[in-house]
């Protein structure tokens, strides 16, 4: 069924998830992207295929809910979130998917990662592990991430340079998600890791997950709001704290996440795109942290900051 009204569409199948789409220009993806990460279920941006005739990249941006958004409403919702950036907001598709459907279409979005010693891959790459390789398995659902696989791949490949070059004791892992970083961390160490999402749905994912890997003895999920969330700072701190967010709330909590680190102790940061750069990396020597190095993968930067031991 069309509603010609501004180009939107609705399409309903039998389900019980709701997906809102739109595609914008790259200029404003990363911007409207990171408005929207507590708006559904699940916000997702995704590189846009077929744009063939376009001079730009452009981004799909998806919002899964549990109910049906209508489509005014949902438009003049977006419009409250990003109408600053986004003046008019684009053509707007609305359908119903089952949660096999959406299942399924994460698993063709995210095939397996491949990222130094670490191999996260779902059910249907189970036998594709190479030889020697840390495997991580990971169902593809609700709480899989963000869409930017790349940012996981470089924090897990970021840790696989630091992990020779010390002991690793105590871990957190800032903003969980689906829980692989937390996962990889308790394979790879003897560490306590420590796994904390605002998303009670992504922590109930990421607890199935550290049990289906066999690490629920050394991993703790919780859910909370970020470094506010009771339990989270440790008396003697972390040697390692990963926050794979995006840029306005790793600003935020620079202090606050400066402080939890032990002396000596590395911070992997991620969930930002090349410009956002120096704006992160301010706010985290501000709070006395210091830069070790930069990777990129694509337009994606993951940061390696140290706390002085001093």
């Amino acid at each position: 069924m069309r509603d010609d009204q501004d180009g939107d569409v609705f399409h309903a199948t039998t389900g019980s998830l709701w997906r809102t789409s739109f595609v914008l220009d790259d200029g404003l993806a990363q911007s409207v992207f990171e408005r929207l990460d507590e708006m559904g279920l699940s916000v997702g941006m995704f590189e846009h295929e077929g744009d063939g005739g376009f001079a730009v990249e452009r981004w799909r941006m998806e919002i899964v809910e549990a109910d049906r958004p209508e489509l005014k409403a949902q438009r003049a919702r977006l419009l409250e979130l990003v109408g600053d950036l986004v003046p008019a907001i684009p053509d707007l598709a609305i359908e119903e998917v089952t949660e096999e459907d959406w299942t399924e279409a994460m698993r063709r979005e995210f095939p397996p990662v491949d990222a130094g010693r670490f191999f996260v891959h779902g059910q249907a790459h189970a036998d594709q592990v190479p030889p020697g390789r840390i495997a991580i398995a990971i169902e593809a659902g609700l709480a899989f991430g963000s869409g930017e696989h790349a940012t996981t791949k470089g924090c897990l490949l970021a840790f696989d340079q630091l992990l020779p070059r010390r002991s690793w004791r105590r871990i957190l892992d800032m903003g969980c998600g689906s829980g692989i970083l937390a996962i990889a961390a308790a394979k790879a160490t003897d560490a306590q890791v420590l796994a904390v999402d605002v998303d009670p749905v992504a922590v109930e994912v990421a607890a199935e997950n550290v049990r289906d890997n066999g690490v629920a003895d050394r991993v703790r999920c919780l859910a909370g709001d970020g470094f506010a969330t009771p339990g989270v700072f440790h008396p003697r701190g972390y040697d390692l704290i990963f926050a794979n967010i995006l840029a306005n709330p790793l600003v935020a909590m620079a202090p606050q996440l400066a402080k939890a680190l032990a002396p000596g102790g590395v911070a992997i940061l991620s969930g930002l795109i090349d410009e956002q750069v120096p704006r992160v990396e301010g706010a985290f020597r501000r709070a006395g942290l210091q830069g070790r190095r930069r990777l990129m993968l694509d337009r994606w930067a993951v940061l390696i900051l140290r706390r002085p031991r001093g």
